[in-house]
């Protein structure tokens, strides 16, 4: 709770060194991986979470549900339950309610996003292999470029969507429940992939 108030105290603030609070959503993020801690504690039995010892306070609602499709399994306390019936227990925290709707102030000093330009890219790829299809890390530094992955959508990126390409560009679906690709907010969403870059992929697989 402590850390919760601080993150909300510092929202869009800048410290002494120049540093600026996150956005909400990113502040939310930041407690909910906390949360996740506690979880992988839980886990591993360093402690144990119980009706007596609770780091934070959350509700457990038991709901229904189908076995379609082989979806992966990384919500934050579904390992908490123990059963394979179609009945899990749910678990929710308020922890983030708090930080719903704020907006952004308009003297909020927020640095945007400053993607490479066409030159920097072009010569970011002098240093790399691109061309090498077993360059495992090169090629990783080329899908991200090319589509704009995040950390996380890059490291879980599902060998499901990779095939021959049959267009300049190819558009795949990439999210948690759909493939196992750990999106931002578990949200699924569409990217585009040039073929050049699906090529390699597709040697690669």
């Amino acid at each position: 709770m402590r850390y919760r108030d601080y993150l909300l105290e510092n929202l869009y603030t800048k410290d002494e060194t120049g540093k600026v609070g996150g956005s909400p959503s990113t502040a939310s993020n930041y407690v909910l991986k906390v949360v996740n801690y506690f979880i992988f504690l839980h886990r591993q039995r360093i402690i144990s979470i119980s009706k007596t010892f609770r780091p934070f306070e959350f509700k457990a609602k038991t709901v229904r549900i189908s076995n379609k499709g082989n979806r992966a399994q990384h919500e934050m306390l579904s390992h908490l339950n123990r059963s394979h019936s179609k009945e899990i227990i749910v678990y929710t925290t308020g922890l983030t309610r708090p930080f719903k709707n704020i907006k952004k102030p308009q003297d909020a000093d927020i640095r945007e996003l400053n993607p490479l330009r066409e030159d920097e890219k072009q010569e970011l790829y002098k240093h790399l292999d691109i061309e090498n299809s077993s360059d495992t890390k090169a090629l990783m530094v080329y899908l991200k470029t090319e589509t704009g992955l995040r950390l996380e959508e890059l490291i879980t990126f599902p060998a499901s969507v990779v095939d021959k390409p049959k267009a300049k560009v190819v558009k795949v679906q990439i999210g948690e429940n759909i493939n196992g690709c750990l999106t931002k907010f578990k949200k699924n969403r569409t990217i585009e992939i040039p073929a050049s870059v699906m090529d390699l992929l597709y040697e690669y697989k």
